[in-house]
C-alpha cells in the first residue's frame, strides 16, 4: 500500500530526532540466532541521510541537489529514486532542512537499521522435518522438482554457500562468472570472478555469487545464521549423497538456485536503504522469487517504509513474486515488508494446523506455513547431525516454504505474471480455520502439492520420434515438449517430472525431467515383434498427457499420430 507522501519540510528538531533519535532495526522474524544487537546500533548512522525524489532522476541532477544543500552522493538507486548521502560533522540536520526545502524532493530521512530478520527424500534428517510432510512438498515433488534456471533471492544475514547442502544451489552471476571444465557449470573459480572489473556493467564489481549490502563487498557469506536457515527451507539439495550416506535436509524447491544477498548484519539488523537496493539487484538480476524473511517494527518510521514500498513495486513490475514472513509478536497487524501490496504474506502454523501464538495476523494475511520447530541448514553446518538439528521457531521459517512454492509453479508456468502465481498459492491452501478468508490464518496453510497440481492443468503435452519408426528390437528417440495453454503456447513445464510408458517395448527412463525449453527426451526400444506401439506420457493424475503410436516393422517407418 502506497504511503500517501507530502513533501517533508523537517524542521530542525525533527532532524534532530531522526539523526540521532533513531527508531527500531529492520529485523529478521525469527527467535535470533546471534547475540542481541547493542542499543547504538538502532539510531540513525552520524553523516548519512537518505534522500528520496521521484523515481527515474538522472544522476547528475541528484548528485547537484545534494550539493546544494552540502551533501555528497554515496550511492543512487536510479529504479528506486533513493539516494545516500555523505553531510559533514555535526551539520546533518542543517543539511536534512537545507535539502528537504529542495523543489523535486519527497523526503529527508536519516540511515537508521530499522529492519530485523523475521525471526519423502532420502536425506538423513528430513523425517524431522514436519513442515514438508504438512505441506505436502512430497507430492508435490511427484510432480515437478524446480530447476537452477529458477532464482529464488534470499535477502538476509547471508547465506553459507559452502554448506553441503547449498553449495549445489548457489546462484552465480553469468556476467561475472567463469565455466567450471570439469561439471560445465558456473563457477567463482574462475579469473572473470574477482578480477576487480565490473565485467557486466552492473554498478557491482565482482558479484560472481550475490552480493553484500551490508559490508559493501562481494562476500554474502553469513555470519549470523538466519538466513543460511532460511535458504535450506527454499531449496537445500535433496538427496544428495555424501561419504557413503544420504545427508541433510530437504528443501521446497530442490533443485532451484539461491541467490544471496546479505543485506543484514552479524546482529540480524539493516538499513532500509540497503534491504530496498538489494531488493532492486534481484530484479535486475532476473530473480523470480524473492524472499523476505524480515520485518520493520510496526511503528516504523514512514520514510523507512517507503524505501521498502518502493523496491517491492519495482521488484513485482519486473515479474518477481514477493514472499515475506508477517513478524513474530503476536499482533493483529501484518509487518512490513510482508503488509504491501501483492506481497505473499505468511504467517507461521503449528504441527496442530493452528497458527502459531507469535505469527502476526490480519487483513494483510494471505496465508500460514509451517513455522514452528523447523529443521534447516545451519551456518556451520557440514554434515554432521547436530550441525542440521535447528529446531527454531518463527514466520521467517514459514515464508521460506511458500517462496520455494513460488518457485516450482514459476517453473511449470512461465505464462503466469508474479500476481497470477500469488492468487494461484492463496487459493489452493488447506482451510484450517474459519471457512473462507480470515484474519489468523488467511486463505488457510500452504498446501503445495495442491498448487503444483492447479499449476499443471492447462499445460499442453505432445510426443515424437525420430527416426519416427523402428524396425523390430532397434531404438529411437522420443521427444516431449510441453508448452502453456493458449495464448500465450510457451515452452512450459521446467522441472515437471513426467511419467512415460510404452507398449510393444520398453521406453527409459521412465520418468524425464522437464527443461527451460519445455523439453524432454527418453529412448524406446521395440518389442521382437511387429506390430504398432503405443507410448504415454503422464503428468501429475493425467492433468496433463500425451499419446504418440509407432509402427514396429521390419525396415518401415511410420510417423506416430500424436494427440493431447
Amino acid at each position: 500500500m502506497p504511503i500517501s507522501w507530502r513533501r517533508l519540510t523537517l524542521s530542525l528538531a525533527l532532524a534532530l530526532s531522526l539523526l540521532a533519535g533513531g527508531g527500531l532495526a529492520l529485523h529478521s522474524a525469527a527467535a535470533p540466532l546471534a547475540p542481541a544487537a547493542p542499543a547504538s546500533d538502532t539510531a540513525a548512522q552520524p553523516g548519512k541521510l537518505v534522500l528520496a525524489v521521484p523515481p527515474g532522476a538522472d544522476e547528475a541532477t541528484v548528485r547537484a541537489l545534494a550539493a546544494r544543500g552540502g551533501a555528497t552522493l554515496d550511492r543512487w538507486l536510479p529504479h528506486l529514486g533513493l539516494a545516500l548521502l555523505s553531510v559533514p560533522a555535526g551539520q546533518g540536520a542543517l543539511t536534512a532542512q537545507a535539502l528537504a526545502a529542495q523543489p523535486g524532493v519527497d523526503c529527508v530521512t536519516g540511515y537508521r537499521k530499522s529492519v530485523r530478520a523475521a525471526d519423502v527424500p532420502l536425506d538423513e534428517y528430513y523425517p524431522q522435518q514436519w513442515g514438508m510432510n504438512q505441506a505436502l512438498g512430497p507430492a508435490a515433488w511427484d510432480l515437478a522438482w524446480s530447476d537452477p534456471g529458477i532464482v529464488i533471492a534470499v535477502v538476509d544475514t547471508g547465506v553459507n554457500y559452502l554448506h553441503w547442502d547449498l553449495r549445489d544451489r548457489t546462484w552465480y552471476n553469468p556476467g561475472e562468472s567463469g565455466i567450471d571444465p570439469v561439471t560445465g557449470g558456473r563457477t567463482c573459480a574462475d579469473p572473470l570472478a574477482f578480477n576487480g572489473v565490473d565485467d557486466d556493467g552492473n554498478g557491482y564489481v565482482d558479484d560472481c555469487r550475490g552480493y553484500d549490502f551490508a559490508a559493501r563487498d562481494t562476500d554474502p557469506m553469513d555470519g549470523n545464521g538466519h538466513g543460511t536457515a532460511v535458504a535450506g527451507i527454499a531449496a537445500a539439495t535433496t538427496n544428495n549423497f555424501i561419504d557413503g550416506r544420504y545427508e541433510g535436509v530437504a528443501g521446497m524447491a530442490r533443485q532451484a538456485s539461491l541467490m544471496a544477498l546479505r543485506t543484514l548484519d552479524d546482529y540480524g539488523l539493516g538499513y532500509p536503504f540497503d534491504i530496498a537496493e538489494a531488493i532492486d539487484y534481484a530484479a535486475q538480476q532476473g530473480a523470480q522469487v524473492i524472499n523476505l524473511s524480515l520485518t520493520l517494527p510496526q511503528n516504523a518510521y514512514p520514510a523507512d517504509v517507503e524505501q521498502l514500498r518502493r523496491a517491492v513495486a519495482v521488484a513485482q513490475a519486473a515479474g518477481a513474486v514477493v514472499v515475506g514472513a508477517s513478524g513474530n509478536q503476536g499482533y493483529g497487524t501484518v509487518s512490513y515488508p510482508a503488509a504491501f501490496d501483492g506481497v505473499l504474506a505468511v504467517g507461521a502454523s503449528t504441527q496442530a494446523d493452528t497458527r502459531a501464538s507469535f505469527s502476526n495476523y490480519g487483513d494483510r494475511l494471505d496465508l500460514i506455513a509451517p513455522g514452528t520447530g523447523i529443521v534447516s541448514t545451519l551456518l556451520a553446518g557440514t554434515h554432521s547431525y547436530g550441525l542440521y538439528n535447528n529446531t527454531g521457531n518463527g514466520t521467517s521459517f514459514a515464508s521460506p516454504h511458500a517462496a520455494g512454492v513460488a518457485a516450482l509453479v514459476r517453473g511449470l508456468r512461465p505464462d503466469l505474471g508474479q500476481a497470477d502465481v500469488r492468487e494461484l498459492i492463496r487459493r489452493t491452501a488447506d482451510d484450517v480455520d474459519a471457512p473462507g478468508w480470515d484474519v489468523y490464518t488467511g486463505w488457510g496453510r500452504l498446501n503445495a502439492h495442491r498448487a503444483v497440481a492447479e499449476a499443471i492443468i492447462g499445460l499442453h503435452m505432445s510426443l515424437t520420434a525420430d527416426p519416427p519408426g523402428v524396425p523390430v528390437g532397434a531404438e529411437t528417440t522420443v521427444s516431449l515438449q510441453i508448452t502453456a495453454p493458449a495464448p500465450s503456447g510457451v515452452p512450459a513445464g521446467l522441472g515437471a517430472r513426467v511419467a512415460l510408458t510404452a507398449s510393444a517395448g520398453a521406453v527409459t527412463p521412465t520418468q524425464v525431467t522437464v527443461d527451460a525449453a519445455g523439453r524432454a527426451t527418453a529412448r524406446f526400444t521395440a518389442a521382437p515383434t511387429m506390430g504398432t506401439a503405443h507410448i504415454t506420457a503422464t503428468l501429475g493424475n493425467g492433468s496433463a498427457s500425451a499419446f504418440g503410436a509407432l509402427e514396429v516393422l521390419p525396415g518401415k517407418y511410420y510417423l506416430p499420430a500424436v494427440c493431447r
